[in-house]
């Protein structure tokens, strides 16, 4: 689950013309109580995730003392088996039901990230604790998607979606300030014992702790208010609880259904040709979302480095970036409803590309407005008492117009997803848009690693503008590349309705101009 992962709402449910903002909030008044404990348990089972991830490639550095390349190349394989999870467990939840599932993928994601907490091993800590918590943690995703989805009705869908990408992304911006907190309490070399068996404990081995902990907070009411065969028929507004199947052939069997009934779908996607102009599209786009990655791993230790121990990178951009898409998100989805989804790709991608060249500018740019007024707004943001480095001008710029970008385009990747599909092929082509993603996160892990060692080391000469640079032409490739290739990756369905919006626009305008 990163940011370029949010819940993918297969296609926009039909529902009646909306009738105001408050009546769209109202429509789950009817939800059943396991659609609220769902949204509950996504954002413990977030802040959980992100402390993981803004501490993991930290952890192998300065714990395990993985150099910088071989910490990248671990983060990279990290992050594809999670992708590779999420392909993997998309049935499991249609085979033991939501309840099981989550309960079984919120307590493996307790064990493994406690003992990541405590064994402390470079070698045994990566096998028997993050690599387990990458499959554990991806479990979660496709299971809250289809809870959601199955504890609302139809009319309900498109509220109960929206509402699972808010939490998830309010779960993100507590992870940012719980983490900037620990480690300003903890220092640099603080350590905290665990109490009965009195281990003591890195900063971030408590950071993983903590993270178990939030997903242990999320468990219990998973596990005491969730009822097994609940479910939000698709006309109507209350909950129907089925009987509960207790022959475990029965799982088996629907399990082999859901497999095989998976194949022969795959094989006719495979076939078709919008399939593969979709599939370059998404690859197109791979260079932003990288960005993503980028942030959540090559972030932390550049910032450390530059800024010192206790860097507040976890506000400047875990707590800006998601509160700024809490409330753009709603707001440009609004104002450009009319727009091709195309085109707000396009401006989109643009926006988030460009906006990395705050990163590549010298860390002294904005050093005129020290001791200003905005020094002053910044400093109480990100809790910082004594000195203000002014590389965080150059951070909280590039997070907040990189935001504003990311409002744009990427709910209206899902539509381009929707648009492209042929009809009942959805969820198929969902599930395959990370493909791209999954490979490309192979690359980027070493990418990450041998940046850092060139460009920003610990010790040495540090050349850190090359590093956003090198990141930022990656970006930058993207909507280039869109815009080259339009003719190819264009959906035909979005030009037929482009050209039907011109012509009905120039047939009003003569009406107009005859009237």
């Amino acid at each position: 689950m990163t940011k370029t992962e949010p819940p993918p709402e297969t296609s926009p449910p039909k529902t009646s013309p909306p009738e105001g903002i408050l009546s769209r909030f109202l429509v789950l008044r009817s939800a059943p109580r396991e659609l609220w404990l769902v949204y509950y348990g996504k954002v413990m089972e977030t802040v959980a995730y992100a402390l993981c991830n803004m501490g993991l490639m930290l952890y192998l550095i300065n714990d395990l003392q993985f150099s910088d390349q071989g910490a990248g190349t671990f983060v990279g394989i990290w992050a594809t088996a999670f992708s590779l999870a999420t392909f993997l467990v998309g049935s499991l939840s249609d085979a033991l039901g939501i309840r099981k599932t989550l309960i079984f993928s919120f307590g493996a994601c307790i064990v493994f990230r406690t003992l990541s907490a405590l064994i402390g091993d470079p070698l045994l800590s990566p096998v028997l604790g993050l690599m387990p918590m990458a499959f554990a943690a991806a479990m979660t995703l496709p299971v809250m998607v289809a809870a959601t989805r199955r504890f609302t009705s139809k009319e309900q869908s498109s509220m109960g979606f929206a509402l699972l990408y808010v939490f998830m992304n309010i779960g993100f911006a507590i992870s940012g300030k719980v983490f900037d907190w620990v480690r300003a309490t903890m220092g640099k070399d603080g350590t905290f014992t665990m109490p009965i068996i009195g281990a003591e404990l890195s900063v971030y081995e408590t950071i993983f702790l903590l993270s178990a902990c939030f997903t242990l907070g999320g468990l219990l009411p998973l596990f005491l208010g969730l009822r097994e065969g609940a479910e939000m028929p698709d006309e109507g507004d209350t909950v129907v609880i089925h009987p509960v199947k207790t022959s475990s052939s029965g799982a088996l069997e629907t399990l082999r259904e859901v497999l095989r009934e998976t194949g022969r779908i795959l094989t006719e996607v495979f076939r078709e040709p919008n399939f593969y102009r979709f599939l370059l599209f998404l690859s197109l786009v791979v260079g932003v979302r990288l960005v993503f990655y980028h942030m959540h791993y090559t972030l932390a230790p550049y910032a450390d480095r530059e800024l010192g121990y206790g860097s507040r990178f976890g506000t400047a951009w875990g707590v800006l970036n998601p509160l700024m898409i809490i409330v753009l998100t709603p707001i440009v989805g609004a104002v450009a409803q009319k727009v091709s989804s195309y085109k707000m790709i396009v401006v989109g991608t643009s926006f988030c590309a460009l906006s990395c060249f705050m990163l590549v500018l010298p860390n002294d740019t904005f050093i005129g407005l020290a001791g200003s007024w905005v020094e002053g707004g910044l400093k109480w943001f990100l809790a910082i008492d004594g000195d203000f480095g002014s590389l965080y001008y150059n951070l909280i710029v590039f997070a907040f117009l990189f935001s504003i970008g990311e409002a744009i385009w990427t709910p209206r990747l899902y539509e381009y997803t929707a648009t492209v599909a042929p009809k009942g092929r959805e969820s198929t082509y969902m599930g395959l848009s990370m493909l791209p993603l999954f490979f490309g996160k192979l690359i980027a892990g070493p990418m990450s690693g041998v940046l850092l060692g060139r460009y920003c080391p610990v010790d040495g000469v540090r050349r850190s503008s090359s590093l956003w640079l090198v990141v930022t032409l990656m970006a930058v490739a993207s909507p280039v590349s869109i815009l080259l290739l339009k003719n190819v990756v264009k959906p035909r369905e979005t030009s037929m309705e482009s050209d039907r919006s011109d012509k009905s626009d120039k047939s009003d305008k003569s009406k107009g101009g005859a009237a």
